[in-house]
């Protein structure tokens, strides 16, 4: 059974996204606007992670490893299929367009990752991963949330210029591509996990902590004029996100019986598919129409690439997880 609450989250992430990733590839202005789009840059992959650490603990770890264990694989490879699907439409309707010299056999051989889709790579490591630790994930406690989280800090400020690999670099970053190590974003799935299973509710403690996260964050920027490091992630990257994480599953939790959240919610049940299809449409246009249209323009191409999406799921007849 789907929680909704969940699906309203990922929603919100996917809408968000996909409008940022509309005036990354599109507008003519991105600078203008990139408060915007650095705050979603900010939260959606760790959003992302909350949202699969929290349906995971209902789908994977709250079960028997042996009942599950197929249903992950398949996970794996589902994931994987998207990776090389959004993988090499980049690399042939953008990176050829542009005399790239990328040998497309490294993309199969996860040797190379392509941009806007690197976050569909780490997914497929997250959840091998999770296949690895399942015993630990599936009785999580306080002292082990506690190593993990403290392991996962420590390794912000590992030396990433000794990772060579774009493999290896998925899963503890790299400073020779846009990365999304697993390792280093790793408490939110944790806190997604442990939410499953403690159903948090507004706390000020809570919200104190990732105010106090976000401020250091801010800090950062006015002291050196620039948001902490995101590739490969910073400490304060990592955190800075929590108190917007947080407030997005609390508003999540409040407004997801509201009728206005249902069509937000269809968008979160489909959320992989939103991420490659967005991904399709805007690799067909980038080479066209890069840096040609102006805000309201970019605002349409989102509703258009949102109602369309939606629509061709709905006259396909089937489910999407």
């Amino acid at each position: 059974m789907r929680n909704i609450q969940i699906d309203l989250f990922k929603g919100i992430l996917v809408i968000l996204m996909v409008t940022s990733h509309v005036i990354q590839f599109l507008h003519v202005d991105v600078s203008s606007l990139n408060v915007f789009t650095t705050y979603v840059d900010l939260t959606t992959f760790s959003g992302f992670l909350f949202a699969y650490g929290y349906a995971s603990d209902r789908a994977y770890f709250s079960k028997d490893f042996n009942d599950v264990r197929s249903k992950m694989i398949k996970a794996v490879f589902k994931l994987l299929i998207a990776f090389y699907i959004s993988g090499f439409a980049f690399y042939f309707l953008v990176l050829k367009g542009l005399n790239s010299n990328v040998d497309p056999i490294n993309i199969l051989l996860l040797n190379n990752i392509p941009m806007y889709s690197e976050f569909l790579a780490s997914f497929v490591i997250l959840i091998f991963t999770s296949i690895i630790l399942f015993p630990v994930l599936k009785k999580l406690n306080p002292l082990t949330i506690k190593i993990l989280v403290l392991i996962s800090f420590i390794m912000c400020f590992f030396p990433y210029a000794i990772v060579k690999s774009e493999l290896i670099g998925l899963f503890i970053g790299s400073m020779s591509y846009f990365s999304f190590p697993v390792v280093q974003y790793f408490p939110y799935f944790i806190a997604g996990i442990y939410t499953s299973n403690n159903e948090l509710k507004s706390n000020y403690k809570i919200w104190g902590l990732t105010l106090f996260a976000f401020a250091l964050y801010v800090i950062h920027y006015i002291l050196h004029d620039k948001v902490p490091p995101r590739f490969p992630p910073s400490l304060l990257w990592i955190t800075g996100s929590s108190i917007f994480i947080y407030a997005y599953y609390i508003l999540s939790k409040a407004m997801c019986n509201h009728k206005l959240a249902y069509y937000i919610i269809q968008v979160g049940q489909k959320s992989l598919l939103y991420l490659l299809m967005s991904n399709l449409v805007l690799f067909s246009l980038f080479l066209k129409y890069q840096g040609t249209l102006n805000l309201f323009e970019c605002i349409i191409v989102t509703i258009l690439m949102i109602v369309g999406i939606e629509y061709l799921a709905s006259i396909s007849g089937r489910k999407h997880v």
